[in-house]
């Protein structure tokens, strides 16, 4: 083991250990003389408890460290990667660099056998198949035994591409009923007004906004700009673990500002008032949750409640629907009338309007529309002939 100092101020660390007749080799160069001693010891640390990555190290030990090192994704998609991970953490035990298709696909059958569905197997192939493909860049000697899906599992995973939009019909009785709910009187002895009022304005934030439940769940005032008709999406509401975490969206394209209609903004102002109201405090929503707990403003209303709230919503309103159906809704109405894609992405929150594309294409290719209106008229009468 050695630290040297380099030409230009830095440290220099080079490090060998011998564990049970491998060697292990790190280097690296650091700013200060402590910080080379420090990463020394680490590393001698990391091998002497199993820690250092390498192609022989078992599959389950390396996996795990993957899933735990994972950057850049929200606590609830580490979660679910945990989750999957789990299933096989026990079964692939083997060294990293042993493992073959066949191998893959007989484990993928033994889930099978477990009663796991089709779509639980894919999930769990794919978090596989990526911790194999770091492996790759890890390490040499080491391929990608997975294959595709449906080749080592044999199974097929039904998707519903066109996803569904509620219908023109399903759209009035779904606001119609709202608006009749919105409009119980205030009434301390009748909680089931605020509840109603409150379903009101988030369906209809749904339906004209696109906004995913977590984004509007962690809404608060001062996110609204209502003189110039702005909302700022800057977080997202997550539930893992048994309880809630405020966080950034998925992506930088979450990150954004979009319009509000004119009849949003007044619908907003209302509900605002409805809020001093019923909990006559007045200053309390200059700030503060936009969806605050009906018996505490300094709470906001959980994240879990809406989904279960809207749902009931629905069936009131006779329609087989979901939440999610209302940002479908919101996205659908936009490309029908001639919304641009790139526009309706960014809205969306979405890091490429390839995926808005992809999504919503079905609905772009029913739409009708007359070519002479698209190219220009051009006489060519006097125009002679060669």
């Amino acid at each position: 083991m050695s630290i040297g100092k380099t030409e230009n101020g830095k440290y220099r660390v080079n490090c060998t250990v011998v564990k049970e007749g491998k060697s292990y080799r790190f280097t690296k160069t650091v700013s200060t003389l402590k910080q080379a001693k420090s990463a020394q010891d680490d590393f001698r640390y990391r091998v002497n408890h199993e820690l250092v990555a390498h192609k022989v190290m078992p599959f389950n030990i390396y996996g795990q460290q993957f899933i735990d090192i994972l950057r850049g994704i929200t606590p609830r998609t580490r979660d679910s990667y945990q989750q999957k991970f789990n299933y096989i953490s026990g079964i692939m035990t083997n060294p990293i660099n042993k493992y073959k298709n066949t191998d893959i696909k007989k484990i993928m059958n033994t889930l099978t056998e477990q009663g796991l569905s089709p779509r639980s197997i894919k999930h769990i192939h794919s978090v596989v198949k990526r911790i194999f493909a770091q492996a790759v860049l890890d390490f040499n000697g080491v391929h990608q035994p997975c294959g595709r899906f449906k080749a080592d599992t044999g199974l097929q995973v039904s998707v519903n591409k066109e996803n569904k939009a509620l219908t023109m019909d399903e759209q009035n009785r779904f606001l119609t009923y709202l608006k009749a709910k919105k409009n119980d009187k205030i009434s301390k002895a009748n909680t089931s007004s605020f509840f109603t009022h409150q379903e009101y304005i988030f369906g209809l934030l749904a339906f004209s906004t696109g906004m995913r439940r977590g984004e509007m769940t962690a809404l608060e005032w001062t996110d609204f700009d209502l003189e110039n008709k702005t909302l700022s999406i800057t977080k997202s509401m997550t539930y893992t673990k048994g309880k809630e975490e405020l966080s950034t969206p998925k992506t930088h394209a979450g990150i954004r500002e979009i319009q509000l209609d004119d009849f949003l903004v007044s619908e907003i102002k209302t509900y605002r008032t409805y809020l001093i109201e019923w909990f006559l405090l007045n200053e309390k929503f200059n700030t503060g949750w936009f969806f605050p707990y009906l018996i505490d403003s300094e709470k906001n209303t959980p994240i879990t409640s809406w989904s279960q709230r809207m749902k009931k919503v629905f069936k009131a309103c006779d329609i087989a629907n979901s939440l999610h159906g209302l940002r479908h809704t919101h996205a659908s109405n936009l490309l029908m009338k001639g919304f641009p894609l790139i526009q309706v992405a960014n809205r969306l929150g979405h890091a490429d309007a390839n995926i808005t594309l992809g999504i919503y294409a079905h609905m772009i290719e029913q739409e009708q529309v007359d070519i002479s209106s698209y190219l220009p008229t051009m006489d060519i009468s006097n125009v002679k002939e060669s």
